[in-house]
């Protein structure tokens, strides 16, 4: 069996009571606390022990300080002397560990421990989760927004809709601590007033579930990566995560062999930016090395799963006029769950080829859903507010009339959605059923 256990906890910082008590019951289970860092809490395995832990806070204290730090050495022997052994500090917090049944507490002024707290989640909490917050309400917005305009285009989507989601659950989980912050600090000062001090309290549970919530649907970006995106998509993912895990372990590792030489905290704090910057440079002057090998791959990208593409229609299907001067745009985009393809054609004057006829623009979309189960849902979302009418010259099981010269046409497997720039004819229905709906 290891000695050292680490884990992933989801304590604020300023909620000393609910850290203490944790340690506590740990150390009774037979995990001691060694270390912290920004990522995990290690512990090490030892007999079950009835350990008492306090926690307090150096408002001037950061996470680039040099370690061992002789400047609290005095402190720190001050607090042994009735019992408190240093265990671990990160950042503003340290945290002690008493043998004795009824130690005598660390901190016995409110008015001082409350102003270095209020410090401490200042820097670390308060400031970081309200930039947090607003970054996630943009995030969610973008990713989620299009579920009400276009639930079908959000859907087929790779990762707008996960990534919404995630950052959705995320922000709440920045909400949940704000608010709990805000009301205990509030109780805070009006205690201090007295003289008293108020236990802290923070959301651990409710914080817990969101934070593990929102893995869901980032294994579902993942998953829509893998396995319904192309190379370029895979290509693009695998740099970013490889940058990500390159600079996360070399700022950490360096960072680490600077504070434990002794090196300035202006100098830990400089490689913990520089590094990560270097490395990502890096990278993407390889990529852009290699850019010659990206055609190939784009090329991929915009022609996308042939089961999963309808680009046969053309104006030049439907009528015998000049359209020299059109350009033909293709898109594509497919999820673990939808796919679609489109065209849109259009018109411009000095394109070359020119002037040919100005027709107007012919632009249709196909959903293919990827589980039969899905269907009856995208035919009532590319149905909604259209009219039924006759599926027969479409050579379509459905149609529907959206208005104007718009029609959603239902077949086997696809749904079609087609804005035509002129009322179509009989003979053009059946063109437009034959190209789009086999």
């Amino acid at each position: 069996m290891r000695d050292i256990k680490r884990r992933m906890e989801y304590y604020p910082s300023y909620d000393r009571s609910g850290i203490a008590a944790h340690l506590e019951a740990m150390a009774a289970k037979g995990l001691i606390l060694e270390r912290i860092t920004s990522s995990f809490w290690y512990y090490r395995r030892s007999e079950p022990q009835e350990l008492h832990y306090a926690v307090t806070y150096d408002a001037d204290a950061s996470a680039f300080d040099p370690v061992p730090d002789e400047a609290k050495s005095e402190f720190y022997e001050l607090c042994a002397h009735e019992g408190w052994e240093f265990v671990t500090a990160f950042a503003e917090m340290q945290i002690f560990a008493n043998r004795r049944k009824h130690p005598t507490p660390l901190e016995t002024d409110p008015v001082v421990e409350l102003e270095a707290i209020e410090r401490s989640a200042g820097r670390r909490l308060t400031r970081p989760y309200w930039a947090i917050l607003a970054f996630s309400i943009v995030v969610a917005f973008l990713g989620l927004g299009g579920l009400i305009s276009d639930p079908l285009y959000s859907l087929s989507g790779l990762w707008g809709v996960p990534v919404g989601l995630m950052f959705l659950l995320l922000g709440s989980a920045a909400t949940a601590e704000l608010i709990s912050y805000y009301r205990w600090r509030k109780q805070a000062r009006e205690a201090a007033a007295r003289g008293e001090s108020v236990e802290t309290k923070g959301p651990v549970k409710l914080t817990r579930a969101l934070i593990l919530a929102s893995y869901v649907p980032l294994t579902l970006a993942l998953i829509n990566i893998l396995i319904a995106g192309d190379n370029l998509y895979r290509l693009i993912f695998a740099a970013f995560l490889t940058a990500i895990l390159i600079s996360t372990v070399a700022a950490r590792a360096s960072v680490d062999r600077l504070r434990r030489s002794g090196s300035s905290r202006a100098k830990s704090r400089s490689a913990s930016f520089i590094i990560p910057f270097a490395v990502t440079l890096a990278l993407c002057g390889a990529l852009i090395g290699f850019s010659g090998s990206f055609t190939g791959l784009a090329e991929e990208s915009y022609n996308g799963d042939p089961r999963y593409v309808n680009y046969s229609l053309s104006l030049s299907d439907l009528t015998d006029a000049d359209l020299s001067g059109y350009i033909r745009a293709q898109n594509h985009r497919a999820s673990v769950i939808l796919a679609q393809s489109g065209i849109d054609e259009s018109y411009h004057e000095n394109y070359r080829g020119g002037p040919g006829e100005d027709l107007g623009t012919l632009e249709y979309r196909t959903t293919i859903p990827k589980f039969a189960a899905l269907y009856g849902f995208c035919e009532d979302i590319a149905s909604r507010g259209g009219e039924p009418v006759d599926a027969a010259p479409w050579g379509a099981l459905r149609a529907y009339h959206m208005g104007g010269n718009d029609y959603t046409l239902c077949y086997d497997g696809r749904i079609v959605e087609i804005y035509l720039p002129f009322s179509p004819t009989p003979q053009q229905q059946r063109t437009v059923g034959e190209k789009l709906g086999a």
